[in-house]
């Protein structure tokens, strides 16, 4: 990368949108759990049956997903007992 170009970007970064497109919108399992209308561990579940594609963070427990990912994923509605 030429280096005047990475000190013009380091010393006066974009600040409104549109955003750099090839740096994807990434959730993590709370949020993902909450748009999808589900608990944490329930997200969890549909990551190990390979119904939600998510990927760990090195070898931490941090989940991400892809926020296109979760929003095509259908909502459950919490029902009333």
């Amino acid at each position: 990368m030429n280096r005047d170009r990475y000190a013009a970007a380091v010393d006066d970064p974009p600040r409104d949108p549109p955003y750099d497109r090839r740096i994807p919108d990434l959730v993590g399992l709370q949020e993902a759990a909450e748009i999808m209308g589900v608990s944490k561990q329930a997200a969890l579940k549909m990551v190990r049956k390979s119904q939600l594609k998510g990927r760990r963070l090195g070898r931490s427990t941090t989940w991400v997903f892809l926020r296109s990912e979760v929003n095509s994923m259908p909502k459950h509605q919490k029902t009333a007992e």
